[in-house]
């Protein structure tokens, strides 16, 4: 079974208020994605978190985490598709096609990818805090033994704080 290596962004609800004013290309702008775009055709999944049965965090106003996370996932792959890579999706709309049971709901997540022979696993979530700390901000996951990904994670990181 071949190696897939994952990156999961986790952002805080200061998303909904950049995404209600049009920041729909909030990750990359183009000059960040054609760094890592290449002859190879890497495949990246992307995971837009929750989804159908599962809503995730509810906002004040009712916005639900799924509906955030699919917005950004479809809006990031079309800038990677754009950039030459090919991308798959766990789920393109809020239909889900696995059980309502967390652990197969994950397995079939992980299927998509190793069906897609993916390089990359994109996993997108909106975080929320019963805390009113005034914590904000995103979460990294990666390897960092692998110098491509950290680089990556970086570029991403230097965009978010546009």
């Amino acid at each position: 079974m071949k190696k897939i290596q994952i990156f999961s962004i986790s952002l805080g609800f200061l998303i909904v208020f950049l995404l209600g004013f049009g920041a729909n290309v909030l990750f990359f702008n183009d000059d960040s994605i054609e760094v890592y775009a290449n002859n190879n055709m890497e495949t990246i999944v992307i995971d837009a978190g929750h989804g159908g049965y599962d809503v995730g965090c509810i906002a004040l106003d009712g916005t639900q985490e799924k509906d955030i996370t699919l917005d950004i996932a479809l809006s990031t792959g079309e800038l990677l598709e754009e950039a030459g890579y090919n991308v798959v999706y766990t789920r393109t709309s809020d239909n889900v096609s696995w059980p309502e049971d967390n652990k197969e709901d994950l397995q079939s997540r992980i299927d998509i990818a190793e069906d897609a022979d993916a390089n990359y696993y994109i996993s997108i979530h909106i975080n929320s805090s019963d805390y009113n700390d005034g914590a904000s901000g995103y979460e990294t996951y990666v390897d960092f033994n692998d110098d491509e990904m950290v680089e990556m994670a970086e570029s991403i990181h230097a965009q978010l704080k546009l």
